[in-house]
């Protein structure tokens, strides 16, 4: 499989001392990877490495084999990504936020636009300010302006934060279809070890700033464990950490 992200060595301390150190994984085409650890683990820390708003202090990273220091503009030209916050254009409808987006590239066309409001549940709300809508709603605004570039890869921090169970279950299951069905990648953190369980394909744990285990299968982890969070206690308590 081609690896779609490879970070190797990401280090970031910051002056209170806590950050993330020697950060090592690689995600393939059509993985859906789940990056889990509790909150204040790292693991904003790291997306932000890999989107480069935090400058690294070691190690590297490589988007479909493009450098992130030398050859930033290709390696983030096939990136998606929601990070922290799922920000959108509240005074803006919904159509009009994808519009602004669509400026910023030649190749998006008007249909393009409409095809993304539907895949995302949003074409009855098209023309109805952001400011009106639910935050599972911005969630898939903020979504759909990540997928508009129909980017390879897509990186996503806590996208099922806040979202009620419906919600979740819709975010879920369209990350899922994205994947299968386009050969999405993603990258996706979050604290919730039973959305990482539903959603991932693969897991990488991170706790206290350094990575428990870079990248194993969710299905291997049910060959060994009742659940994935019995694999994380395992892993993370005294004794069990590797």
């Amino acid at each position: 499989m081609e690896k779609v992200l490879e970070v190797a060595g990401l280090t970031k301390i910051y002056k209170n001392g806590r950050g993330v150190k020697d950060i090592t994984f690689d995600v393939c085409t059509g993985d859906i990877f789940g990056f889990l650890g509790p909150n204040g683990a790292g693991k904003t820390t790291v997306m932000k490495g890999i989107t480069g708003l935090n400058t690294l202090q070691k190690g590297h990273v490589k988007i479909l084999g493009y450098n992130l220091d030398s050859q930033f503009e290709n390696a983030m030209r096939n990136v998606g990504a929601i990070i922290e916050t799922a920000d959108v254009y509240e005074y803006m409808s919904a159509y009009e936020n994808l519009k602004f987006i669509a400026r910023f590239h030649q190749t998006i066309h008007e249909e393009d636009i409409d095809n993304i409001l539907e895949l995302v549940n949003l074409t009855s709300y098209k023309q109805e300010k952001a400011s009106k809508f639910s935050l599972g709603m911005k969630q898939r605004l903020a979504l759909a302006r990540a997928l508009l570039p129909n980017p390879k890869l897509i990186i996503l921090d806590e996208p099922t934060n806040g979202l009620d169970i419906e919600g979740t279950v819709q975010m879920r299951n369209l990350i899922k279809e994205l994947a299968a069905k386009r050969k999405m990648t993603f990258f996706i953190s979050s604290h919730l070890v039973h959305e990482i369980e539903l959603m991932c394909n693969k897991v990488a744990i991170i706790h206290e700033g350094r990575l428990v285990n870079n990248g194993v299968s969710i299905e291997s982890i049910k060959e060994s464990y009742q659940s994935l969070e019995d694999f994380y206690l395992n892993q993370v308590t005294e004794g069990g950490m590797v």
